[in-house]
């Protein structure tokens, strides 16, 4: 997200735009990228250049104001959801994932509950989910610490609302025919990084149509057309 700070009128939305005119490129799929990042020049590319995947990974780390504050982010749960509603009001397939610490120093159960609460608002379809530990030589690493028990209880809580929000968000696919990049003959990836399964072998690097047919938990399967 920072390319280009060391050039003169060229940044990361160039970049992608330059990628864009590579004849047999058919997909530009970014990596993890700050919401701060996400400016309006990156958004109209975005809007704008469809070979850019349908998906953001977009690193939120807590979804309470005061851990946010504690973390030093330059960012507030206000900002985020902004962003965030903007980017889907662009693409209506957007798939949006993201990162979380659970447990970091002075999180309140009113905290975590924040958190969980504004992850279902975002509409984050997977959620990446770390719990804290001590770096030496931190500020963080001489505040008040949460409990190492409820830091496990409360990852795990995340975790099964991660798992929901997949599953969830698989869903609305089935019956519907989406574009697929082969990658190990057996499945591979839509634009919006939903990977499918389907059980005839298919040669790798192609795209196919596939319809989905079943989602069994959060593993998608599909018949190739």
């Amino acid at each position: 997200g920072h390319y280009g700070q060391d050039l003169k009128e060229y940044d990361f939305s160039d970049l992608l735009l330059e990628l864009e005119q590579i004849d047999g490129l058919e997909r530009i799929r970014i990596s993890s990228i700050e919401i701060t990042e996400l400016n309006d020049k990156f958004m109209e590319e975005f809007k704008n250049n469809l070979k850019i995947c349908s998906h953001l990974h977009v690193p939120i780390q807590s979804g309470s104001d005061n851990i946010l504050k504690s973390m030093n982010r330059k960012y507030d749960i206000a900002y985020f959801k902004e962003k965030t509603k903007l980017i889907k009001s662009l693409r209506d397939d957007v798939n949006l994932t993201t990162d979380l610490i659970v447990g970091f120093p002075g999180e309140t159960d009113g905290d975590f509950y924040e958190t969980k609460q504004n992850l279902i608002d975002i509409g984050f379809s997977k959620i990446h989910t770390f719990p804290y530990s001590i770096r030496r030589g931190t500020k963080a690493s001489t505040m008040i610490q949460v409990n190492d028990t409820v830091k496990k209880n409360r990852t795990h809580e995340i975790l099964e609302l991660s798992d929901h929000l997949e599953h969830e968000y698989y869903e609305k696919y089935i019956g519907k025919v989406v574009s697929v990049l082969v990658e190990d003959n057996y499945s591979g990836f839509t634009s919006n990084y939903i990977k499918v399964h389907f059980d005839e072998y298919q040669e790798n690097n192609k795209f196919v149509d596939c319809l989905i047919t079943e989602i069994d938990g959060i593993t998608v399967k599909g018949k190739v057309k």
